[in-house]
């Protein structure tokens, strides 16, 4: 017999050894689970199904994204506390406002000073420009990342959450420079805070993440 033909035999019969033993395992998963555990098993499914519909349809009919005037009224606050929003950040981008407030539903519990983009072209490194711009609208956390890097403008972003498609988010501001900037648009786009505050925020939406709201409007003039 041909030794190299005995050989791909030979790794042939393993490869579908451990084909038949990963499909065995997962069958017997599901055949040795009681009815109960299939009953808990299948409405986890369903909910985390259901959750995931949610947060896509209220990105496809919320998220703004637009260059826009948009202010949050005290009625829709209202609103969205009542559907069961519990954590609602509200950032005013507007020049004079500089702001991000947070409510407990609609308790204002604390305001913050943040900066957010600088509504005009900002350089990129190496030569290039980029229009640095914070978008309004309604917004969901999309992920959370203490430590993170931008390889768009090269720099820490501290305890990021992430709340746009293309990279909008919150994080500290790392650099003196850029802390003593804080109060005024000054950021390529993303909302940055003192890095304390920034800390604090994230672990604020790390714990209720499932009902927390994100608005960006333009309450302060400009």
């Amino acid at each position: 017999m041909n030794p190299f033909r005995l050989r791909l035999s030979r790794v042939s019969l393993i490869y579908l050894a451990c084909v038949f033993s990963v499909q065995a395992s997962a069958v017997c998963l599901f055949w040795c689970e009681t009815p109960q555990e299939k009953i808990e098993r299948e409405g986890r499914e369903l909910a985390r199904a259901e959750k995931i519909r949610q947060r896509e349809n209220f990105l496809k009919f919320h998220e703004i994204g637009t260059k826009k005037a948009y202010v949050y009224s005290e009625e829709q606050l209202k609103k969205d506390a009542a559907e069961g929003w519990q954590l609602i950040l509200v950032v005013d981008r507007g020049a004079s406002g500089q702001t991000l407030k947070i409510y407990d539903g609609t308790k204002l519990i604390d305001t913050w000073a943040v900066s957010t983009g600088l509504e005009d072209y900002k350089p990129l490194k190496y030569g290039q420009k980029r229009f640095a711009h914070t978008p309004v609208g309604r917004f969901l956390p999309l992920s959370l990342h203490a430590k993170y890097r931008s390889k768009i403008w090269d720099e820490d972003m501290p305890f990021t959450v992430f709340f746009t498609a293309d990279g909008v988010a919150f994080h500290a501001a790392k650099s003196k420079a850029a802390q003593e900037k804080i109060g005024r648009r000054a950021s390529a786009g993303c909302v940055r805070l003192k890095p304390n505050e920034a800390e604090l925020l994230f672990e604020l939406i790390k714990r209720n993440r499932e009902t927390t709201l994100i608005v960006v409007e333009d309450g302060g003039a400009g």
